[in-house]
């Protein structure tokens, strides 16, 4: 479970191993977390999404993204959620 954690955690290398993650960089990090900015896509269609991300080592992960498109010009944004976890069987 602690290897899962660390790909999990480890957002900066997305961009190496992720198919079609162009960047991924943590832009400010906090105790419990970090926010981050990450783009994929394959063009003509790319997502930029800003995450803040919160962490509780090995056991979850939680992230709330704001999607901002390149093919959206009106400002509008999509947002969604996702926790991650495990527990001792």
């Amino acid at each position: 479970m602690e290897q899962m954690y660390d790909i999990v955690e480890n957002v900066e290398t997305y961009h190496e191993f992720v198919p079609w993650c162009k960047e991924s960089q943590v832009m400010q990090r906090h105790d419990g977390g970090f926010k981050c900015r990450l783009t994929v896509g394959f063009p003509p269609v790319v997502e930029r999404y800003m995450s803040v991300v919160t962490l509780s080592r090995p056991y979850m992960v939680k992230v709330v993204n704001s999607s901002f498109s390149s093919r959206q010009n009106s400002g509008n944004s999509d947002f969604s959620y996702f926790s991650w976890g495990t527990s001792e069987l």
